[in-house]
């Protein structure tokens, strides 16, 4: 490991890939407040609950880790009822209940082979839950929302019957009850279209049997001529129906109010006769990120007239009290992500993520005007963290035609004249992800071996409006591409990186881009070397296996396959095997449906026999995304030994980053 002017040692990849515990899905019902904890370390998410004041207890036996796999990328895997929670068992997708009283007594709810269940909900009215449910059979994966009996546990009556109340089609989500549970709100979308770029609006009312009754489609993907994306729906006052647009460029806040006046209907009322929307608060901000998970909650209802919110805009994340009759918006913070808001007891509970140092649960308290903590995360490394954190600014780069490319930049300080450094431009995932600003031990390794880092929101990334999500239509593996190439330029530029050390990185359709980025670098080109994790490399292959969520985004991204097959075989990296000339790192799970493991072994074989310096380090256990703590410390320690050996740090250039790193101390 170079050595550096830090007076204390740098944190290890071991300490890096615990990456401390995360929280999301945060839930209340009464005087219960229960939220998910993933912990790196064991690769498992435990299902944490509050009661009261008292200390968060973890409820989640050893044998159980709450996961839905819906969608692949799941969410919405655990409700609470009013007898205990109801949550989604990892291993085989069965739906359990356990008892909070009892965290020892779990019953089994539902199980079958084929069946996966998420967005989870408790309809108390009719002692069942309501959830997205996926089945997968012979050549065929179909969604529907369904109705299953929860019966009692107490009592010793069965659970598990299943209604079907909603099929046809591709996709669904965000089942919503009202207050009295007589209408259910829903969202549903078929292919092609993404969640994050047409969604259709749906409320039934339920008969006595509980299956719903008298259709009503409020919005049919489109607005003025455009797609319209509905995120998050919920019920009010009066059986308003909350939710989040893109119509005006920018997912924000709407109700929507039956009867043309604002009025509703008559409880007895067979149909709709028209109804009221109306936008709550106007603002060029994102109000959520786009659902790649179900089960977000960007907002919340915390009484008739008030609702909490979390917003994100040029690199900030905020928390705020949106006051209805006088649209008077309160902000009660500003932080590097915020999410998974509930309302407990009235008050307002979010995750929120600090750049300096892990996230906590925090509750807006009215008598000091301030969001105070409930429970906060902890890194148990014995790294002292705080003294040795990097933070992130905002930058936005103008390109030759207009078009503006936004990034995170994590430069350490250094003297005026002092030499630049290397720079690592990492990419996410998705395409259509965002990075934010939230501490994270994974870059903070990179950060204090003195590399500068750009995480990169190139065109197509969440989070700066729906134009900018939707320009990389047509265009993935070009607009991207260049977008990286413009961003390594811009820094050689300024003085912040080295044209003769700079690193690209990234995962999935992030690894996709450093795999075009190096199949096309000529000699002008200013990256150096990569890292591909799990990273797409033969479109045609991916079109074909890739599981039913994302099977026809690629008809989006880069147009039909049987119209544009050779469009499909010029950007696939696998078939520019010859055209490589840099090094290269692979990393892959064994287990990825996503991006299977034979697409990147493949092209690494053929790297390999031209006798270019590549490696490939495999993950038999790893799936899409690495989860378990010791695979990512891996990572970290094979990469870093990559980079020093391709850009010769160790011989005369270690100097470079020796000098640059001026620790701020940030504690």
């Amino acid at each position: 490991m170079l050595q550096s002017n830090i007076t204390e040692p740098s944190i290890s990849a071991e300490q890096a890939a615990q990456q401390g515990k995360q929280w999301a899905e945060v839930h209340a019902l009464g005087c219960n407040l229960a939220w998910l904890e993933f912990d790196a370390s064991q690769g498992r998410i435990s299902l944490l609950l509050k009661q009261g004041d008292a200390v968060p207890v973890n409820l989640t036996p050893p044998d159980y880790s709450v996961r839905s796999r819906v969608y692949e990328y799941g969410g919405g895997s655990f409700c609470l009822t009013q007898t205990g929670v109801v949550f989604v068992n990892e291993s085989d997708q069965g739906l359990y209940w356990q008892s909070v009283e009892q965290p020892d007594r779990v019953l089994l709810v539902r199980q079958a082979d084929g069946f996966r269940y998420g967005d989870l909900l408790c309809d108390p009215q009719r002692n069942r839950l309501i959830a997205v449910e996926e089945q997968h059979s012979v050549n065929r994966v179909d969604h529907r929302l369904v109705a299953i009996s929860l019966g009692n546990p107490k009592a010793g009556q069965a659970a598990g019957r299943r209604q079907v109340l909603v099929e046809g089609a591709d996709f669904y989500s965000s089942p919503r009850l009202n207050r009295d549970g007589s209408l259910l709100a829903w969202l549903s979308w078929d292919h092609p279209q993404q969640p994050w770029r047409s969604t259709h609006l749906w409320q039934a009312r339920l008969n006595p049997s509980g299956i719903p009754d008298c259709f009503q489609q409020l919005t049919n993907g489109q607005h003025c001529g455009q797609e319209e994306a509905i995120v998050q729906p919920e019920y009010g006052a009066n059986d308003a129906l909350y939710y989040l647009s893109d119509r005006n460029g920018w997912w924000n806040l709407y109700r929507y109010l039956e009867g043309s006046d604002g009025t509703n209907p008559s409880a007895t009322a067979k149909q709709s006769k028209g109804g009221h929307t109306e936008a709550l608060f106007p603002r060029d901000a994102e109000f959520c990120r786009a659902p790649w998970q179900l089960g977000q909650r960007a907002y919340v209802l915390l009484d008739d007239d008030t609702i909490g919110c979390s917003w994100w805009r040029d690199g900030k994340a905020e928390l705020g009290l949106l006051d209805l009759p006088s649209r008077q918006l309160t902000p009660t913070g500003e932080w590097a992500a915020a999410h998974s808001l509930a309302a407990w007891q009235g008050r307002l509970c979010a995750v929120v993520e600090s750049p300096v140092r892990p996230g906590a649960l925090l509750q807006w308290d009215s008598h000091s005007e301030k969001m105070e903590p409930l429970a906060q995360l902890q890194f148990e490394t014995g790294h002292d963290f705080d003294r040795h954190v990097f933070k992130a600014r905002h930058i936005a780069i103008e390109l030759t035609d207009g078009v503006t490319v936004n990034g995170l930049l994590y430069r350490p300080s250094v003297a005026v004249g002092q030499a630049a450094t290397a720079l690592i431009i990492q990419l996410h995932g998705g395409p259509t992800a965002q990075a934010d600003a939230r501490f994270d031990p994974l870059k903070q390794f990179w950060l204090q071996r003195g590399f500068v880092l750009l995480d990169l929101n190139y065109r197509g990334s969440s989070g700066y409006g729906r134009a900018y999500r939707h320009s990389l239509q047509g265009r993935w593996g070009q607009s991207d591409v260049d977008d990286v190439l413009a961003a390594a330029r811009h820094c050689i530029q300024q003085g912040w990186a080295d044209p003769r050390k700079i690193v690209v990185r990234g995962n999935s359709a992030g690894g996709y881009t450093v795999l075009q980025l190096l199949s096309q670098a000529d000699a002008d080109s200013p990256i150096r070397t990569g890292a591909s994790l799990y990273g797409i490399s033969d479109l045609e292959r991916l079109a074909q296996q890739t599981h039913k969520f994302e099977s026809q985004y690629l008809s989006w991204l880069i147009g039909d396959p049987k119209q544009h097959r050779r469009r499909y075989r010029q950007r696939s990296p696998i078939h520019r095997a010859k055209s490589f000339s840099r090094p290269l790192i692979f990393f892959q799970g064994g287990l990825d449906r996503v991006v299977p493991a034979t697409q990147t072994f493949t092209l690494y074989n053929q790297l390999k026999g031209r006798g270019l310096a590549v490696e490939y380090q495999a993950f038999a256990n790893e799936r899409h995304g690495f989860r378990y703590a010791a695979s990512r410390a891996k990572v970290l320690q094979r990469e870093w030994a990559f980079y020093r050996a391709q850009l010769d740090l160790e011989q005369g250039e270690s100097e470079l980053l020796e000098e640059a790193v001026d620790v701020q101390r940030t504690g």
